[in-house]
This record gives structure tokens, C-alpha cells and sequence, in this order.
């Protein structure tokens, strides 16, 4: 395992995260989700695709508002190589009720400052409904969310925390396994290259 230091406004945004669970603003909710890589060529996007599988059971029974994907915890990236490294089209993919019968088109959007109103501080990629659904996700139900990069993926080391949600005025945190992109960015010998052995050293918040 490859140590560095978390760095102090991480441990700053973790503190106050768990003075709002111990508030009770963030509730029971099970969230999880796995990152799988596929190389498709200099043709797309980016040269691999990487799809995000994610599932969510929110108590109380609320529904999902939007889905974020923390990208910066725990490394060296600047806002620039996180741009640069991790790329993402319009549409990025659908989610599903757990009734069946609705899948909702979801948007991609980078946000630099994280999200506020999660304490969130480092760059994230967010995922949320397309304000045109007729109905929003309910508060069960999975989804398959795509973003790309031209760097080859790296394994992603538990636990994490790097999952986050909105349901209602509720939220909570949860775990993704898999792969992510290789960042050069971040502290490792350029022959190990293991983003996931950094940033999973942020564990849970």
C-alpha cells in the first residue's frame, strides 16, 4: 500500500460531515455502487468508457434527487487534470425504478466545487435526472451511468466513501468498488500509477 497524507481540508470536510450524521440530517439509506472499464479506441469520447452501475434504498422513503461521484479526494489533481482526465458527454445514461416502468435519461456535469450542500469540497462528477422527466427517480431503484478517459483504469481500494446523494431534504454516503481512471497526477511512481490506492486513503467521512 502507497501512504500519503490526507490532505487537512479533507479532514476539515470529513469532521463536518460527521457533526451532521450525528445531527441526524443524513439518514439510513443503502448506496453502492461498481465502476467497470471497457477500451473502445481514439473514436469516442475517450479511449475507455467507463460505466458506473449504482444502487440506492433510501429510508426514509424519499427520491433521488442527484448522484455525485467524488473525483478529488485524497490526490494531488489539480481542477485542470481532473478535467482533463475524466471526460463525460451530455447524456450519461438512464436509472430505473424499482416499479419497472420508468427509466429517466441522466445528465453528467462536472462540478469544481464539489457540493455545498453535502460539504462536498473537492471536484465531482454529478449525475441528475433530465429536468424535463415527467417523474424523478423513486426511492428504490438502480442505474447506469457512463463517463470516459483516455487513461487505462486502476483498481479502486476499499473502503470509500466516495458515493454521495440528495433524496429530499436527505442525504448520505456510500461505497464504489471497480476501477477508475490512472491519473498521473496523482503521488505514485509513474510505474504504479494506482489511483484507486490514493484516494480510497480518504476512506469513509
Amino acid at each position: 500500500m502507497i501512504n500519503c497524507r490526507t490532505p487537512r481540508y479533507l479532514q476539515l470536510a470529513a469532521a463536518a460531515i460527521l457533526v451532521l450524521v450525528a445531527a441526524g440530517t443524513a439518514l439510513a439509506s443503502d448506496l453502492s455502487g461498481v465502476i467497470t472499464a471497457e477500451f473502445v479506441g481514439p473514436h469516442g469520447i475517450g479511449e475507455w468508457r467507463y460505466t458506473l452501475a449504482v444502487n440506492w434504498e433510501n429510508l426514509p422513503a424519499r427520491g433521488l434527487s442527484h448522484l455525485n461521484l467524488s473525483l478529488g479526494a485524497g490526490t494531488v489533481c489539480t481542477e485542470e487534470d481532473l478535467a482533463a482526465g475524466v471526460l463525460w458527454g451530455f447524456n450519461a445514461g438512464m436509472v430505473i425504478n424499482s416499479d419497472f416502468t420508468r427509466e429517466i435519461l441522466c445528465l453528467a456535469q462536472y462540478e469544481v466545487n464539489g457540493d455545498p450542500s453535502l460539504n462536498i469540497t473537492e471536484p465531482l462528477l454529478k449525475f441528475e435526472p433530465h429536468p424535463g422527466s415527467i417523474r424523478g427517480p423513486g426511492p428504490v431503484g438502480w442505474g447506469r451511468l457512463v463517463f470516459y478517459s483516455d487513461r487505462p483504469p486502476a483498481a479502486i481500494v476499499t473502503p470509500n466513501s466516495f458515493l454521495s446523494q440528495k433524496f429530499g431534504t436527505y442525504s448520505s454516503f456510500g461505497q464504489v468498488t471497480g476501477v477508475f481512471p490512472a491519473l498521473p497526477c496523482d503521488p505514485v511512481d509513474a510505474e504504479v500509477s494506482a489511483w484507486g490506492e490514493v484516494k480510497a486513503l480518504y476512506g469513509d467521512r
